[in-house]
């Protein structure tokens, strides 16, 4: 499995984090996620930003570009960093 970070900060106009259009963005492309806020720095400034994890089979970075350059223009960022990591993750339920 891979896990897929994409860390989200502020909107540059209004300086806030608009969880719930990247959160719709992201689930129009992907079925689950987690989601943590966080605070980050971003050209020597401190913002609240967002975390969203993400666990998929596999990664298209083809994908994960088309997302940032969505995220990038309805929340008015400069970059969306995104962080690509093998992961040991297991679903387990006692459901059949």
């Amino acid at each position: 499995m891979k896990k897929i970070n994409f860390y989200i900060g502020a909107n540059n106009t209004t300086h806030k984090v608009e969880e719930e259009k990247a959160l719709d963005i992201l689930a129009s492309v992907y079925d689950g996620m987690s989601v943590t806020e966080t605070m980050g720095y971003w050209r020597g400034s401190q913002e609240k930003s967002i975390l969203v994890s993400i666990m998929a089979e596999s990664v298209d970075l083809t994908i994960v570009k088309s997302v940032c350059k969505r995220l990038n223009t309805a929340l008015d960022q400069d970059a969306v960093m995104v962080e690509i990591l093998d992961s040991n993750t297991l679903f387990i339920s006692d459901r059949e």
